[in-house]
């Protein structure tokens, strides 16, 4: 359901539907609290600033695109 959410999401900001991208993103982040998920996670972010982007708000898409150096996320875990 959460890799389905991601996708999702992606095509909503696609078309420009960003309020149901926005409510796709919010539900994510629920989940992943419930369950985390580096792949999701990760990926969650990505969308997260790419919604940004599309708002123009590039500063805070860049902020979604920072990890903290202890989450151990890398290209090998995912």
């Amino acid at each position: 359901m959460r890799h389905g959410l991601v996708v999702e999401a992606r095509a909503l900001i696609g078309l420009r539907r960003l309020a149901e991208a926005r409510r796709a993103l919010v539900r994510l982040r629920g989940l992943l609290k419930q369950e985390p998920d580096a792949w999701v996670e990760l990926n969650t972010a990505i969308q997260e600033a790419r919604l940004q982007i599309s708002l123009g708000d590039l500063d805070t898409a860049a902020d979604r695109l920072l990890l903290p150096p202890d989450q151990g996320l890398n290209a090998f875990t995912i």
